[in-house]
């Protein structure tokens, strides 16, 4: 009868995280279904068995990272070392950020406060919202307002961005055309009436494109590179964990993962590209040089990288509440830029490159479920 409950309870847990999760694990779990070289179905639920024990979810990154392989060389204490998405994304990020983490997931909030530390950062011209349309003060303009901000403004691009959106998913591309107009993708002309007709019942903002510097344009020139950036900050004292660089492929214009990008690790030191880009499947494809520019990964030098570093560890610091942040910089000649900052970072993608990164963040899974409120967090659903 217990082993029945027991079955029952952890049937009903899957269900649940697999929608949740199963989406982005799609892939991962097609090409388990395809592997010819998988081992024994008596190892593979052993593992799975103990690895769900371990982070009380159902381990997805078991698919994710191929430890079902024949070939594969880690052993049980170091597959543990890989974190469940799950657990970060509807516990410990949840946990770390606490009252916090509604500023860090609306992007126009996150904007404003920044504004305010007078840090440079990728340029908002205003905000729609409940049928409005605000400026970055947040007070109401008018169509005519809204038309003088687009004719004043000269960047190459724009972006309209969904304020609380990730993987890049609903944001619309406009390109300056020869007269000055911005057009999307369908040749419509970016005004006051487009945004009446598509965007206004949404919760959108229109951001400038940026020029990046010369050394990440000659990666990918069709999109705004960007580097993410991996802090933590204890007793007011930042500290860099990770780097990577996400890269646009394939004529997109923008550099998420999820929406076609690949990425790769970058040596926090040093600002030199590692050896190997990953695409969102991570072992779908993996490159050696950029695909479409034939650029060499493996050395290539990020120029200001310095520059960088000291700018992301000031803004560390004066966001010294939250202990961890994920932060997407892009590179200009006049510096680093901030475009945004992360609610919940992947740590899926840290760990293509760099492998297990759970000591990083001294996770210890079974100290989460002592904490009194965690079944609080664990439910909570943004």
């Amino acid at each position: 009868m217990k082993k029945k409950i027991m079955n029952y309870w952890w049937k009903k847990r899957f269900l649940e995280q697999s929608t949740y999760v199963l989406p982005v694990f799609q892939v991962d779990m097609d090409r388990y279904k395809m592997c010819t070289s998988k081992k024994s179905p008596r190892q593979i639920r052993k593992e799975i068995k103990i690895l769900q024990k371990y982070w009380n979810s159902y381990p997805f990154q078991y698919f994710r990272f191929d430890m079902y392989r024949n070939d594969c060389t880690l052993s049980i204490e170091e597959m543990k070392d890989y974190t469940s998405y799950y657990f970060f994304g509807h516990l410990f990020w949840v946990y770390s950020y606490k009252q916090y983490h509604d500023l860090i997931q609306n992007k126009f909030f996150c904007y404003t406060l920044f504004k305010g530390f007078n840090e440079n950062q990728a340029k908002i011209l205003f905000l729609c919202v409940d049928s409005y349309i605000y400026d970055i003060y947040n007070n109401p303009i008018s169509d005519t307002n809204v038309e003088i901000l687009l004719k004043q403004t000269f960047a190459p691009k724009l972006f309209f961005k969904p304020n609380k959106g990730s993987w890049g998913i609903g944001i619309i591309v406009f390109k300056r055309d020869n007269a000055g107009d911005y057009r999307d993708h369908n040749n419509e002309q970016l005004n006051a009436e487009y945004i009446r007709k598509h965007l206004i019942k949404d919760d959108y903002f229109l951001q400038e494109g940026i020029i990046q510097s010369k050394s990440m344009s000659d990666i990918y020139p069709e999109a705004v590179n960007t580097i993410r950036v991996m802090t933590s900050c204890f007793n007011q004292k930042p500290e860099i964990l990770f780097t990577m660089l996400h890269m646009g492929k394939g004529g997109a214009q923008i550099d998420n993962a999820s929406s076609g990008g690949i990425f790769i690790d970058v040596d926090k030191e040093t600002g030199r590209l590692g050896e190997h880009a990953f695409e969102h499947g991570l072992k779908q494809n993996i490159y050696t040089h950029h695909p479409d520019t034939g650029i060499l990964f493996k050395g290539y030098q990020i120029d200001g990288w310095n520059i960088l570093k000291e700018f992301v560890l000031r803004n560390a610091l004066k966001m010294r509440e939250l202990n961890y942040v994920g932060w997407d910089i892009a590179l200009t000649d006049s510096g680093p830029l901030l475009v945004e900052l992360n609610a919940r970072p992947d740590t899926e993608l840290l760990q293509a490159p760099k492998g297990g990164v759970r000591k990083n963040f001294n996770v210890e899974p079974s100290e989460w479920f002592s904490k009194n409120d965690w079944h609080l967090n664990w439910v909570r659903n943004y």
